[in-house]
């Protein structure tokens, strides 16, 4: 019984808190939203500085085409002016900002950014003495604004698509210092030539390949990514789908985000509706400055419908399940003062449990508490052994637990969060349903019952739940300040929230590609390196995992 009652009430807390790290919306009244999320523009600023880092690194690995070009330069007549080998050394972005657009479009600018280039350089005069000269040369960018906006919608398979609406990378000023062999006055000439071109280059660069991997290969890597998540529930050996799709596209205003999801859960390969629907869940901000995520009681409710289906929450406690140090025992002589009628029927006789949870569990909540209930059927039996078990009463089991407290605890700087709460009641009504033996009590039973649960239980449970159950995030994914509590019909969680793509996903995967250098996007084409199998398998593309792992 301590089982399956832990089970319900960690379950319904652990997956509403679970979930709600995947960051979800919607607009009131759609149908099968388990879950929204309301992202403010400030605390989306705030949660996105943390990638800077990256992008600065990424941004040094851009690989930049090389450049050749005749120019005409006044005095000295047409020139062949190569520009090779430009790289980015240096990258440093000074402020960064999000930028939002009804109805679905979000951006963001990057201001102040600063570059150091460097390159190699030569030119050739055509007309005579024609002068030539090599050489590097090191440049500064600074002054420099990127801003990018991508709309957000969905395709016939409610994934999320992208599509670059717009990218400007403004270089506002651009300082190229030469060195090698040239004549200074001529390399004077050519130094806006220099200056522009590197600019023209560095930006056009940019804009390709952000049209590229946003509009294409974004939204090639989302379509094959299957939006059913497998999940296995150890403790009742239930392997479980859970539909991630989005049913509503992303909704955007001014200052705020709102994504949808459903959050539907499933018995794996028997995708089955459950008999009801989520209620509508808020629209409006709650917490100011921070992510506000609101989990639909429906989310639990869901897994449980689907779990009681299965009859993975039934089980049968036979005398040997019990330790021999156990204080209670499974026999008619420990409960001869409890089961008197039952004793004396079957003096010193053996005793098998079979717990039925005859409907799902349900899990409300309100302002300030949330509450599970559950009503099981306990059959006792006289255990002979195996295959010789004699039916002796049928009784109902209900169970109330209220809980008024409920928390997120950080242990590892938002990486790893344990899920607290307490619960304030928790009561427990046995009542006769059928006796196979003849007339029996079990109101002394009933009574021993009803004191072992709401006492002893309830303290080691909340001593559990003041330790706190450690929660599974995402990696990459750190939430902080969280505040927690229970509303109608929803829990709502108001955190920070912030990601750095680990190495392996999909997030970085994208940002790698974007990156890659003409050689190495030859080596992936050619050798179909994006194939796991064969990225292990031959020698190029094993070299490119080293490098983009």
């Amino acid at each position: 019984m301590k089982q399956t009652l832990i089970f319900a009430i960690m379950m319904i807390m652990m997956v509403a808190s679970i979930l709600a790290t995947k960051i979800k919306i919607s607009e009131e009244g759609s149908d099968n939203i388990g879950a929204r999320v309301i992202l403010e523009r400030e605390g989306l600023t705030k949660s996105m500085q943390t990638a800077i880092p990256d992008v600065e690194k990424l941004m040094k690995e851009l690989e930049i085409p090389d450049q050749q070009m005749t120019q005409h330069v006044a005095v000295i007549g047409d020139v062949d002016v190569n520009i090779t080998d430009i790289s980015i050394t240096q990258a440093k972005i000074n402020d960064f900002k999000m930028e939002l657009t009804p109805p679905a479009t979000v951006g963001m600018a990057v201001e102040g950014i600063e570059l150091g280039i460097s390159l190699n350089w030569k030119y050739y005069q055509h007309n005579w003495p024609h002068a030539a000269g090599h050489g590097d040369a090191n440049a500064a960018a600074t002054d420099t604004l990127f801003k990018v906006a991508v709309s957000v919608t969905k395709n016939a398979q409610d994934k999320p698509q992208f599509k670059l609406e717009s990218a400007t990378l403004t270089i506002g000023h651009m300082d190229v210092n030469f060195s090698g062999g040239a004549s200074g006055w001529v390399l004077n000439l050519l130094k806006g030539i220099f200056e522009s071109k590197i600019k023209d280059v560095i930006q056009q660069t940019v804009q390709q390949q952000l049209e590229d991997n946003i509009n294409n290969q974004l939204n090639q890597k989302i379509n094959e990514t299957p939006f059913l998540v497998p999940m296995h529930i150890d403790q009742l050996d239930l392997d479980l789908e859970m539909d991630v799709t989005l049913p509503e596209p992303l909704s955007v205003t001014d200052s705020e985000i709102f994504v949808s999801n459903r959050m539907e859960t499933y018995i794996a390969g028997n995708h089955a509706e459950p008999p009801f629907k989520p209620a509508p869940l808020p629209t409006k901000v709650q917490a100011i400055g921070v992510g506000n995520i609101f989990v639909s009681t429906w989310v639990a409710n869901d897994l449980f419908y689907q779990a009681q289906k299965t009859g993975k929450l039934d089980y049968i406690i036979k005398p040997q399940d019990v330790p021999a140090d156990s204080p209670i025992q499974l026999n008619t002589t420990f409960l001869k003062n409890y089961l008197p009628d039952l004793y004396e029927k079957f003096p010193d006789q053996l005793i098998q449990i079979e717990v039925k949870v005859t409907k799902a569990p349900t899990f409300t909540s309100k302002v300030s508490s949330g509450q599970v209930l559950a009503n099981t059927t306990l059959l006792f039996s006289i255990y002979k052994g195996e295959n010789d078990v004699q039916k002796a009463f049928l009784a109902n089991l209900g169970l109330n637990a209220l809980m008024d407290k409920v928390g997120l605890k950080d242990v590892n700087n938002g990486a790893q969060l344990n899920l607290t709460g307490h619960i304030q009641t928790l009561a427990a009504d046995l009542t006769l349903a059928e006796s196979y033996i003849g007339d029996i009590s079990i109101d002394r039973f009933a009574l021993f019952l009803k004191i072992i649960i709401e006492n002893g239980l309830l303290t080691q449970i909340n001593a559990d739940l003041g330790v706190g159950v450690p929660l599974v995030l995402p990696k990459g994914l750190t939430i902080t300040d969280t505040k927690v509590e229970f509303q109608d019909g929803y829990i709502h969680a108001a955190c920070y929230i912030s990601y750095k793509p680990p190495t392996g996903s999909i997030a970085r995967s994208f940002l790698k590609t974007m990156f890659l250098t003409a050689a190495e996007k030859r080596i992936n084409e050619r050798y179909h390196c994006a194939h796991p199998l064969l990225r292990r398998v031959n020698q190029p593309c094993k070299a490119l995992a080293m490098l983009y792992p």
